[in-house]
């Protein structure tokens, strides 16, 4: 049963019981606004009150719910312990689950659960679900009349017209059987009742044993009925069950009245009681005052009729007590019934004089009168004189049936069909907004411009109404998918675009495809060149499409033939897409060797891809078969230890053997064009003429400036004699043993270049602590053990052997060392121990596979560098920055994994491409210029070892070399008084200067350094000045020194606390003269 069905239940059954709202109310001891909402849908009486509803009408519980009734109806007390117990039992009886009865009564477990622990009660709706589902009265259930386990006590019984029809005609043959067996067997005597006596609120009553007793209900004037006590005292609820004789008295409470004061023009000097009580008989009343007249007396007639009153009397109800003073005067109250006064009326009158009563006003009615009843009564036109006396006049009014129209004027928009085209004075009505395409809807008003205050209500009309909408036009935002595109300046499409607006589109490039149009559709769709009003209100997202750029390539065999899809042919023009990969066919002529396609310059060309790409004509180049070669060697002084072949075969590949020369470093053999050749190449078919290239280098220390020590197979370095500056090559021999260890030799070291011995095994701990060397130090390839510490606070360039064979770097081995280059490992590393890099300071580190464990800290390296682990990591504790791993990698899951993307390098017009989960970037050359890096679109600079995230575009930037750009000796940057230089550098390069001085004075020279991404004018560094072909400090930033106008000084900036390597930054140096 729903809240509705109830509701008229509830309905149906007062009213045919013959009780108003109050009365109902009054009986069921609840306000008379609950019953209203109970009869209007609006609340459900608590499931406690259906039975006090039943018997305040007199009907079962089972014609208050609409149920059926078979046999037995109950009424009494309600207890819902004894309700949730009869739900359990029935359940139980059926052996159902609490699941199966939640469905029945279209609930939950729980709450069938929470039913049977005594802890809530079902609805209306689920009570008679669980009354059908088991066929049971619902009454039954209601008042928990159990079968089996503890007793639920039934009060009384109210059987049906029906059942009551059955009982006849059973009790009748009873009767019938009764006498017979009386015959045959003689009489069984009944068994006896037992009756006990039940008194309540002194009655009597006679009640059988086990009988439920509920008392008659008890009234007391002036009192509230709040309970029951025994002969004890103690508190009683009903039904109780009868098993002795038993006593019962009511207890009452005093209900409170309220006292209305009509004090007509006097006052208290204290605060009155407002309230009394049946037990408040003979309180003295409070005596008022009034300034000028004397208090006669309280009377409980507004006419003063009767005798005043002195003290309260006994009595059940509100009360009003008028005051009467010496001077006449008495109060009236107006009820105004929604009118307004615009003449006020008299509040307090006289026997004196008389006032004739002035007409309130109401919009939409007609005023009839003041009565002194709140539906009428006598009509008063004048109050006071001789009929004066206190009065409370009630306007009362006729409603008016005038219309007045409203024009609406919606300004090309369509008006709501929600608004009225007439209203009655009296109606309150809230306008609807008027629409309009691409506009917002600002309001009605009474004026065309929409001056004044907008009309939200109709209200208190009192004529024709004309009202104006009035707009705004609408902002629009419109989103753009580039789809991998770019704007071709910094000028961009609008996102936000205001109706009657009108928008030409700009267009925008992608590298490799020609810009198609802005569409409304990711596929398909309509080309939209302009945004106006025509398709603003349409139009959420624009996607850029594109077109892959395609070319022409013709491949002419020039009398040879190629095969290509399986036809043969001898020139052939192909369309071919800038992204498509194209694999250029093998050309065949008798008698000749392909070369392969060359282009006009003679540039051959193996395959067209997106690096290449143009329109262009490829023309098969032939040579005559030949089989070999001949190669001529110029030694340049040096000399063969082992020979090299004279003629290579066309297809042979064999490594060139290394001459020596004493006092020289052998670079490589070169041909007449500058091109070096480690390796025969194959397939050549020309003669090659090789020329050693040679490096002179500074003479090897002798054994004289070593101190070693000597072992049973090899010889330590343990110190060398050198001085700042220079060059030092170490002998492969001491003793006449291999050099195979380097103890502390060079801490502290500042030299300009240093050779290792190639028989080097192990650098021990310490060995290049706090050095600087100037030219890269290449690690030997028999290296197998970097120690602790040994390149602690290094700095200089640092490059491993391509076939060196270390596999451990050790615990601290570059703490805090600064390695200008990258930082590649050879392939041989299996081991890096905790802070092996720890807050090194490199432009990047390439990790070798093969590496299978990296130590706490071990890569935890300065200036945010990013650092590629690959895909033989296992274990990586607290790398301390920023990881990406290899895809290929199953071993660790808590960091981003790579994946590959193409990297496109534009410098100038030349476009490179190199594709890889990371990559390299290369440092090119360029005749006049510095290569400072690569940056974004954005202008950001990349780190050297770059891990893209997606396809991208780097650039290439330069700084031009002019001859006061720092970088050298010879040009230094010249330093103004006051004025700050800026200068793009990276950590390690040496920044040269002089200041424009005419004599010598004192300077004070500042550096400050300005990092990528940070505002302002930079962080100031502490940096030592030297003198130009010096090592030893000459002077430090930010402190006093002589300057003398001769004098060329460099540094080296480094920024306390932090060694930026990532990328290319800048630097300010400002000169103060003192």
């Amino acid at each position: 049963m729903s809240y509705v069905d109830l509701s008229e239940q509830i309905k149906s059954v007062r009213k045919a019981a013959g009780l108003t709202q109050t009365d109902f109310a009054d009986k069921l001891g609840v306000h008379p606004q609950t019953v209203s909402k109970w009869e209007r849908g609006k609340t459900a009486p608590d499931v406690s009150q259906l039975g006090d509803i039943a018997d305040v009408c007199g009907v079962t519980l089972e014609k208050l719910l609409d149920m059926p009734a078979d046999g037995q109806v109950f009424g009494g007390r309600f207890d819902m312990q004894s309700m949730c117990a009869k739900i359990a039992e029935l359940r139980r009886s059926t052996n159902e689950s609490q699941n199966e009865i939640a469905d029945v009564c279209n609930s939950s477990p729980d709450a069938v659960s929470r039913w049977e622990r005594g802890l809530s009660c079902p609805d209306v709706s689920e009570l008679c679900a669980i009354a059908r589902h088991y066929g049971k009265n619902v009454s039954e259930v209601y008042y928990g009349v159990c079968e089996v386990g503890k007793n639920v006590e039934q009060v009384r019984v109210r059987p049906s017209g029906s059942f009551r029809r059955w009982i006849w005609a059973l009790v009748a043959v009873c009767l019938v059987c009764v006498v017979a067996v009386t015959v045959v067997v003689g009489v069984i005597s009944p068994e006896t009742t037992v009756y006990y006596v039940v008194t309540a609120n002194g009655v009597s009553h006679k009640v059988a044993s086990g009988q439920a007793f509920v008392p008659p209900q008890v009234t007391k004037d002036g009192y509230l009925l709040v309970g029951w006590v025994d002969a004890g005292g103690q508190n009683v609820s009903f039904p109780v069950t009868v098993r002795r004789n038993m006593s019962y008295s009511p207890v009452f409470t005093p209900c409170s009245y309220n006292i209305d004061y009509w004090l007509n023009g006097g006052d208290f000097s204290e605060t009155p009681d407002y309230a009394f009580t049946v037990e408040c008989d003979g309180r003295t009343l409070p005596v008022p005052t009034k300034s000028g007249t004397e208090f006669v007396g309280w009377y409980d007639t507004p006419d003063y009729s009767g005798e005043p009153l002195t003290c309260l009397e006994k009595r059940c109800g509100d009360l009003s007590l008028y005051a009467r003073w010496g001077d006449g005067v008495c109060s009236v109250r107006y009820v105004l019934n929604g009118g307004a006064m615009q003449v006020g009326n008299p509040t307090e009158i006289n026997e004196e004089s008389s006032t004739k009563l002035a007409e309130p006003v109401r919009v939409g009615y007609t005023f009839v009168g003041w009565f002194d009843g709140p539906d009428g009564g006598r009509e008063y036109t004048e109050v006071g004189g001789e009929n004066c006396a206190n009065l409370v006049l009630y306007a009362i009014w006729q409603k008016n049936e005038v219309v007045y129209n409203i024009e609406y004027v919606s300004d090309g928009g369509v008006n709501s069909a929600l608004n009225p085209s007439s209203v009655r004075p009296d109606d309150i009505v809230k306008l609807s907004p008027a629409t309009k395409v691409g506009y917002n809807f600002v309001g009605w008003f009474e004026t065309p411009d929409g001056t004044g205050m907008a009309v939200e209500y109709l209200y208190n009309t009192d004529g024709d109404v004309k009202l104006y909408a009035v707009y705004t036009p609408r902002t629009f935002v419109v989103l753009y998918e580039l789809c991998g595109g770019r704007y071709l300046s910094d000028k961009t499409n609008p996102n936000k675009i205001t109706y009657g607006q009108s928008v030409d589109l700009l267009p925008v490039a992608k590298y490799g495809f020609d810009f198609v149009g802005w569409f409304d559709s990711p596929s398909g769709g309509k080309v939209v060149s302009t945004i106006d009003s025509t398709n603003v209100t349409e139009i959420s997202t624009l996607y850029a499409v594109f077109e892959e750029k395609t070319f022409a390539v013709t491949l002419d065999a020039k009398g040879g033939s190629f095969s290509y899809g399986g036809a043969l042919l001898t020139r052939q023009t192909f369309v071919v897409k800038f992204y498509d990969e194209f694999v250029l066919p093998t050309a065949t002529l008798a008698g000749y060797v392909f070369e392969g396609w060359a282009t006009a310059d003679g540039t051959i060309v193996e395959k067209i891809n997106s690096v290449n790409i143009t329109e262009m004509t490829l023309t098969a180049r032939w040579h005559p078969y030949r089989s070999s070669y001949n190669v001529t060697y110029d030694l340049d002084g040096g000399t063969l230890t082992a020979s090299n072949p004279a003629e290579i075969g066309v297809d042979e590949v064999i490594m060139f053997n290394e001459p020596r020369k004493p006092g020289y470093l052998f670079l490589g053999w070169y041909d007449e064009y500058g091109k070096r050749y480690v390796q025969s190449p194959k397939g050549n078919i020309e003669d090659l003429s090789l020329r050693a290239k040679w490096q002179a280098v500074y003479p090897t220390v002798n054994e004289d400036n070593v101190t070693y020590m000597l072992g049973d197979d090899y010889a330590a370095i343990v110190s060398v004699k050198y001085s700042n500056g220079d060059s030092v090559i170490l002998p492969d021999y001491l003793g006449g043993k291999p050099v195979k260890i380097l103890h502390y030799a060079f801490e502290n070291a500042k030299l300009r270049s240093l050779v290792l011995p190639d028989s080097l095994e192990e650098i021990d701990k310490g060995a290049f602590c706090k050095a600087v060397i100037e030219q890269p130090l290449v690690i030997p390839r028999n290296v197998v053990r970097i120690g602790a510490n040994s390149f602690e606070d290094f700095v200089g360039g640092l490059t491993f052997d391509p076939d060196c064979r270390i596999e451990v770097i050790s615990q601290n081995a570059f703490f805090c060392a600064k390695i200008s280059n990258v930082l590649v490992l050879p392939s041989t590393v299996k081991t890096l121990e905790n802070r092996a890099f720890y807050w090194m300071a490199t432009p990047g580190l390439v990790l070798n596979e093969g590496l299978t464990y990296i130590g706490v800290d071990a890569i935890d390296i300065l200036g945010g560098v990013s650092v590629y682990l690959p895909s033989t990591v296992k274990s990586c504790v607290a790398p301390g920055n920023n990881v990406v791993v290899s895809s290929a990698n199953k071993y660790l899951t808590d960091y981003d994994f790579a994946s590959s993307h193409k990297v496109r390098l534009h410098d100038g017009d030349n476009v490179s491409v190199v594709e890889g989960e990371y990559v390299v970037l290369p440092a090119p050359e360029k005749a006049g210029y510095r290569f400072a890096g690569w940056k974004t679109v954005d202008g950001e600079y990349v780190q050297s070892v770059y891990i893209p995230s997606e396809d991208i575009d780097l650039y290439a930037v330069w700084v031009e070399r002019n001859s006061t750009d720092g970088m050298a000796a010879t040009t230094p940057l010249r330093l103004s008084d006051g004025v700050a230089v800026r200068v793009t550098v990276k950590t390690l390069d040496k920044i040269y200067f002089v200041i424009d001085a005419e004599k010598a004075g004192n300077y004070v020279v500042t550096v400050k350094i300005v990092l990528p991404g940070r505002q302002g004018n930079g962080d100031i560094a502490k940096c030592n000045f030297c003198l130009a072909g010096s090592y030893d400090t000459f002077a430090t930033s930010g402190q006093t020194f002589v300057y003398a106008s001769s004098d060329v000084l460099y540094f080296t900036p480094f920024l306390s606390g932090v060694s930026w390597m990532k990328t290319s930054f800048e630097v300010v140096i400002t000169a103060l003269a003192l």
